[in-house]
């Protein structure tokens, strides 16, 4: 990450803003949220290249629960599906997958990025923060990516 989104509250320690102070309406205060974010399309190969280039891991598909501390440095995800990779190939459905981690330690841990053909963009449309809660819709453009040493489990 090369900045952190910031307000005029943090402009002692911040020189630049990062326009992310963001209302859902004129009667709310602006809270400092996320930016759109993006990861570029890489030369990692297709999603099938990658995966065959994976010893040991999972491959996930469609969050469906999260948990951001409020700090933003740990997070926790809960996913529909998702399929166990032994041997750079895809074995057998685990059911109710989740992954865990630091944010800037997950993101260190990037390994892989997938090709322009598996660029798609991602829309949440329930980002909500604050006291009273604001909900806002943000979206991320993202390849097929690998992570290296990620915690991961199963909801039984």
């Amino acid at each position: 990450m090369v900045n952190e989104a910031n307000d005029r509250a943090g402009r002692e320690v911040f020189t630049q803003s990062g326009g992310a102070a963001r209302a859902t309406s004129f009667y709310r205060a602006p809270i400092d949220r996320m930016t759109n974010v993006n990861i570029l399309p890489g030369n990692d190969g297709s999603e099938e290249e990658i995966i065959a280039s994976t010893e040991d891991g999972i491959v996930v598909d469609n969050p469906v629960s999260w948990s951001i501390g409020s700090n933003r440095e740990h997070f926790h995800f809960g996913c529909e599906i998702a399929w166990e990779v032994k041997n750079g190939e895809k074995t057998r459905v685990l059911r109710n997958p989740t992954y865990q981690g630091h944010t800037l330690e997950f993101y260190g841990a990037l390994s892989a990025v997938g090709d322009k053909s598996t660029w798609i963009v991602e829309q949440v449309n329930n980002c909500g923060k604050g006291e009273p809660n604001q909900v806002m819709q943000i979206g991320h453009g993202v390849p097929v990516v690998k992570f290296d040493d990620v915690i991961t489990g199963e909801r039984k």
